[in-house]
């Protein structure tokens, strides 16, 4: 199929352009010689799968430190702090820090939703280096009661975001984006899956199925995604959890689709450094847009 070539060509990169200066008109910065931390939020609770819910949590960085306690909402992004709202990135000093997550009101000394082997919680540690951005996603599913299982909720240190220039092809910046997996219900067990994004030009979603068409990224469940650029304008991104392995080849990536979770228009500027956080808000036996949200973050606007 030839829509399929034509649209590979049209989003990827095909022409090495020259790489110009840039100007940063918002977002974070990294001259201050601090590092920028944001916290995604995707815990829920429950015995069984079919009725687990999503719920608030705090979380501690340096426990007592005087950066404190931040208060994340069910199925949230942590709001951010020192006017990067667009981002929801923090500044924190470079540093080694630790970490705690816990359910929302939770104050029993030393307890944390990251469990080690054994069972038991555990404080992680890790040095954020100044002019570095980082991403946690705090995912999973918890018993109400009892043992945390070691897996449930797993301590990701390598989640390390390139909110960069794209390329620049005739003076002129593509866009750049990356996906963050945070859907614990996009399968049904809420133990996650992969998930394919794919970018389609105009706002309308294809009239074909997407399988016509090859997915920008893929992204593993509580991951981050490569970078994907796109030119400047307006594209529908569709979201699907495959059911099985892609076998994508020149005429797409025939197969059966899983479900599509996100179908929406999104607009981008010529520049700008976009996230995308792929979010269930709640659990269901068949997993869907009714129970999934995409948040699109602005991580820095180059000009």
């Amino acid at each position: 199929m030839k829509r399929s070539r034509i649209l590979t060509g049209t989003l990827l990169l095909a022409t090495i352009g020259t790489l110009t200066a840039c100007s940063d008109s918002i977002g974070p910065g990294d001259s201050d010689g601090m590092a920028r931390i944001r916290i995604i939020n995707s815990v829920f609770v429950g015995d069984d799968p079919s009725t687990a819910a999503p719920v608030a949590i705090d979380y501690l960085i340096d426990s007592s430190s005087t950066l404190g306690q931040l208060d994340i909402p069910a199925h949230a992004i942590w709001s951010g702090a020192d006017g990067e709202e667009e981002s929801r990135y923090r500044t924190i000093p470079d540093a080694i820090h630790s970490f705690v997550a816990r359910i929302a009101g939770d104050t029993t000394p030393n307890n944390s939703l990251y469990r080690n082997e054994s069972m038991l919680p555990y404080l992680p540690r890790q040095r954020l280096v100044g002019g570095m951005y980082y991403t946690i996603v705090v995912a999973g599913v918890i018993p109400s009661e009892g043992m945390i299982p070691a897996e449930a909720v797993i301590w990701y240190n390598q989640n390390v975001d390139d909110p960069f220039p794209g390329p620049s092809i005739n003076g002129v910046y593509q866009a750049r984006f990356k996906v963050i997996n945070a859907a614990p219900f996009a399968d049904a067990s809420g133990e996650g899956t992969s998930l394919q994004f794919y970018v389609t030009p105009g706002a309308t979603p294809p009239a074909g199925p997407i399988t016509a068409y090859r997915p920008m990224v893929t992204v593993g469940y509580r991951g981050l995604s490569p970078y994907g650029h796109v030119n400047a304008g307006t594209y529908t991104i569709t979201v699907v959890a495959p059911i099985q392995p892609p076998r994508c080849g020149r005429d797409g990536c025939p197969g059966a689709p899983g479900p599509i979770l996100i179908q929406q228009p999104v607009t981008f500027a010529s520049g700008e450094v976009r996230s995308f956080v792929i979010q269930s808000t709640a659990a269901s036996d068949t997993p869907g847009p009714s129970n999934h949200i995409m948040v699109s973050l602005i991580d820095k606007r180059h000009q």
